[in-house]
């Protein structure tokens, strides 16, 4: 149990970086002055560095302006997602994630099937109108300003599939041990658990990691 908590907390760290609707190509580039790396730092994303050789990701459909800012620039890989978009296609990877649609069921049949342990609050609107909102589970009222607090978050960046996922095992192990399991049920009695598996619903409705190409 120890290993599959532990391995849920440090899951919401890692990202899918697999962006579904946008196309980004890889370019690298040797021994820039320092100039033309503060002008591609400001605009694109500097994903690998060795030594003075660094690789950019670049959105396809600005390729023609990075090329502007760095001439010399080498083309790596036209579209880094190529691969996933091929598995997509043959429904080979992606039908297992919660959808948004699926997230908020999910929350919905927490409250509905432990009414006792969970209630689902709305915090405010993404920038696209997409209502924001949480899942509280813990024992108790929260108006009990004594009990420690933690909060868990998911899908900062919309590609980032997995995290969400595993603040869902997350939640289904520590409500479904709740009572039966010693160690689940001491941590919901001491502790308020806060989770918002979107934080980034514009991005996640459209699979992709950028917002109007700013990384959140």
């Amino acid at each position: 149990m120890k290993r599959l908590l532990f391995a849920g907390l440090l899951g919401i760290a890692l990202s899918s970086e697999l962006a579904l609707a946008q196309t980004f190509s890889l370019f690298r580039v040797d021994k820039p002055a320092q100039s033309e790396l503060n002008a591609i730092a400001k605009d694109f994303e500097i994903v690998g560095r060795e030594g003075d050789r660094y690789d950019i990701y670049v959105p396809l459909e600005k390729a023609l302006s990075f090329k502007k800012i760095s001439p010399s620039a080498a083309l790596i890989t036209k579209d880094v997602d190529a691969d996933w978009r091929k598995s997509l296609e043959q429904k080979a990877f992606a039908g297992g994630y919660h959808d948004w649609q699926g997230v908020q069921e999910f929350m919905a049949d927490a409250v509905k099937n432990y009414p006792q342990l969970a209630t689902v609050q709305t915090y405010g609107q993404s920038k696209g109108g997409v209502e924001l909102n949480y899942l509280r589970i813990g024992s108790g009222q929260m108006q009990n300003l004594t009990k420690p607090k933690l909060f868990l978050d998911g899908a900062t960046h919309g590609d980032e599939l997995i995290s969400v996922e595993v603040l869902v095992a997350l939640v289904d192990e520590l409500l479904k041990g709740y009572g039966t399991d010693e160690r689940l049920t001491a941590m919901l009695d001491k502790t308020d658990i806060y989770i918002s598996f979107v934080v980034n619903p514009d991005g996640y409705l459209k699979k992709q990691r950028y917002d109007n190409w700013v990384d959140p």
